[in-house]
């Protein structure tokens, strides 16, 4: 007999009680934005709340710099720097506020801050030459990453997102890089910088950056861009009401993408809202160990901010093995873990919270009953 005993890998949908949290604003008719393509997104799950040629493929322009500052914070350690090389001076200078020199050194940290605030179409060079080697290479490890984070219909081709006719993404595929980018404290901080001192081997800079984006009550965080192919384009994270929204907008205009920000904001927080749909206090369900009902719980509520019905979602219970000895010598002890329970939204899995037991069992020989089959029971 094997010395592991599978315990029974019940696939079990249960429709469970789901509780909304209560919005307190009336839903709004879905915006007509100025911008060519728009997306606002719920930053904790993926979920699409507003769409407008979202998936239509365009110049980023310096949006771009997202993923350039998350694979810096990826690759880099806070030791280590990057150095200014001779063609990553022959790039196209952003602006005047910080001209380095060949050789200039500047930390992981201190990079990003320039990065994101003066948008530094040499440090972005600089970046990719110190991950990858050259920025070619370099460009494949954006698009490898980007195809990690669901960001599937992008094609990268520089570090900085100034023109080339190659490298194009979508609304969507910004708003799934920046939904990673922005789960790193020191780059919402970077995104959100509106004057920073910054030093290297060789000068210390003020750099600063106005903009209308700035004085959104919600706003978190934000990456600007701007070529002659892309037009404007913008990447913005806004928090009110502990929900993040991305909101991303391409081909706009300087002058038009903020009030295009404000209508997705008043658009999307009057549907989204969180919504209980395991409550820890109250939720349990009994799965088969062997031949015993062993009754389970959950030890942390699962909430989701969601623009969706709660009757939109089921959940899953995915049980652990058990080890066969450990059955009959200690059995099973009170908030052992068995598994866990998984909500999904139709085919994707929106987020889950460990399963325990809620009482401790034993068992004995007679209770030895191997399942001849994966079985699945729905309530």
């Amino acid at each position: 007999m094997s010395k592991k005993l599978l315990l029974f890998f019940a696939t079990i949908f249960i429709l469970v009680a789901i509780l909304p949290i209560p919005s307190t604003q009336a839903s709004i008719k879905s915006p007509t934005v100025y911008s060519n393509k728009a997306i606002t997104i719920v930053a904790e799950t993926g979920e699409v709340v507003y769409s407008k040629k979202g998936n239509y493929r365009d110049f980023p322009a310096s949006t771009t710099k997202v993923l350039t500052g998350l694979l810096l914070l990826e690759k880099l350690k806070p030791t280590d720097t990057i150095t200014m090389t001779s063609r990553s001076l022959q790039e196209e200078r952003s602006n005047d506020q910080i001209i380095f020199k060949s050789g200039e050194k500047i930390t992981r940290d201190e990079s990003l801050k320039i990065l994101m605030l003066n948008s530094n179409n040499n440090i972005a060079y600089a970046i990719g030459q110190r991950i990858s080697g050259s920025v070619s290479k370099f460009a494949d490890l954006m698009n490898k990453r980007a195809k990690e984070l669901g960001a599937t219909n992008s094609h990268f081709a520089n570090a900085s997102g100034l023109p080339n006719s190659t490298h194009k993404t979508t609304a969507y595929d910004l708003a799934m890089i920046t939904r990673e980018a922005i789960k790193q404290p020191l780059m919402v901080k970077a995104m959100s910088l509106t004057k920073t001192y910054v030093k290297t081997s060789r000068q210390k800079v003020v750099l600063t950056k106005s903009s209308p984006i700035y004085s959104n009550p919600n706003f978190l965080a934000a990456k600007t861009g701007y070529t002659k192919a892309a037009k404007n384009t913008l990447i913005q994270a806004n928090k009110k009401n502990n929900i993040t929204l991305i909101h991303v907008v391409l081909r706009s205009d300087k002058d038009k993408y903020s009030n295009d920000i404000k209508l997705l904001d008043q658009y999307a927080y009057s549907k989204v809202k969180n919504i209980k749909l395991v409550d820890h206090s109250t939720w349990k369900t009994n799965v088969t160990v062997l031949n015993q009902r062993i009754e389970g719980k959950v030890q942390t509520d699962i909430v989701i901010p969601t623009a969706f019905s709660s009757s939109s979602f089921k959940t899953k219970i995915i049980q652990d093995p058990l080890n066969y000895e450990n059955l009959f010598s200690t059995g099973i002890l009170p908030l052992q873990n068995l598994g866990r329970v998984e909500v999904y939204l139709k085919s994707k899995k929106m987020k889950q919270t460990n399963f325990v037991s809620s009482n401790g069992y034993t068992f004995n020989g007679d209770d030895l009953v191997i399942p001849a089959s994966t079985q699945a029971s729905t309530y």
